[in-house]
C-alpha cells in the first residue's frame, strides 16, 4: 500500500481530512490535518511490534510541538492499518526500547546498502485504532 493510499484509507475510515505534504527529500512527515501530523509506513512483514526510526521519531515530535499538533504513526501490515498516537505514548512514558541496529539505508525497492540506525518499537496493542484495509 502506498503512502497516498494509506492517507486516503485513513480519511475514508476515520473521517479525518489529512492531506499529503509537498514531498521533497527533506520532508519530515507524510501528511497533516488541523490536529495531527502523520508518518505512514507500509510493512511487508508482520510482527507484534513495529519499528520506528529514532531520527523520524525525534523530527516528527519536534515538528508536532512546533505546529502544536500530535504525531500519528500509521502502519499498514498484514491487511491491517494500525494508528499510533506517538505524542500520547511519549506522554505515558512508553518504553520504545531504543537501540542501534543494522538496517537498509532506505526502504526504496532494490536498495541494498546497510547502515547502523537507532530504532525503537511500538507493540501493536498500543494502537489507538486498528482496522482492516
Amino acid at each position: 500500500m502506498t503512502e497516498d493510499e494509506m492517507i486516503e484509507s485513513l480519511n475514508q475510515t476515520t473521517g479525518r481530512d489529512a492531506s499529503r505534504v509537498d514531498y521533497d527529500e527533506y520532508s519530515r512527515y507524510d501528511a497533516e490535518d488541523k490536529n495531527y501530523i502523520y508518518e505512514a509506513k507500509d510493512r511487508k512483514k508482520h510482527f507484534l511490534r513495529t519499528m520506528i526510526e529514532d531520527k523520524k521519531f525525534k523530527a516528527n515530535n519536534d515538528w508536532g510541538d512546533r505546529l502544536e499538533k500530535e504525531f500519528i504513526y500509521l502502519v499498514h501490515s498484514n491487511d491491517n492499518m494500525y494508528i499510533f498516537n506517538v505524542t500520547e505514548l511519549v506522554g505515558e512514558g512508553y518504553n520504545f526500547g531504543w537501540h542501534e541496529r543494522l538496517c537498509k539505508k532506505t526502504t526504496d525497492f532494490g536498495e541494498s546498502k546497510m547502515e547502523l540506525k537507532k530504532v525503537g518499537y511500538i507493540h501493536l496493542n498500543k494502537a489507538v485504532r486498528t482496522y482492516k484495509t
